[in-house]
C-alpha cells in the first residue's frame, strides 16, 4: 500500500448525527439530504456512521 503523505481530507474525529456528519471543527462533512436516490433513512444513517469512522479506520490501515 503506497504510503500516504499530505492529509487531504477535513481533520478528524467526525461524528455521525442522523444523516449528516459533522467534524470536532464543526464542519459539516456530509449531509444525507432528501434526494429519493440516496436509500432510505435508515441506509443514510448508517453510511453517515460509516463515513464517520473513516479517519480511525484510516489509522487502523496504517498500524497493519
Amino acid at each position: 500500500m503506497p504510503e500516504i503523505k499530505e492529509v487531504k481530507h477535513t481533520p478528524g474525529p467526525w461524528e455521525a448525527c442522523g444523516k449528516a456528519v459533522h467534524a470536532e471543527t464543526g464542519r459539516e462533512i456530509v449531509f444525507g439530504g432528501h434526494n429519493t436516490r440516496s436509500g432510505s433513512d435508515e441506509e443514510q444513517r448508517a453510511n453517515a456512521r460509516l463515513i464517520a469512522a473513516a479517519p480511525e479506520l484510516l489509522e487502523a490501515l496504517k498500524v497493519a
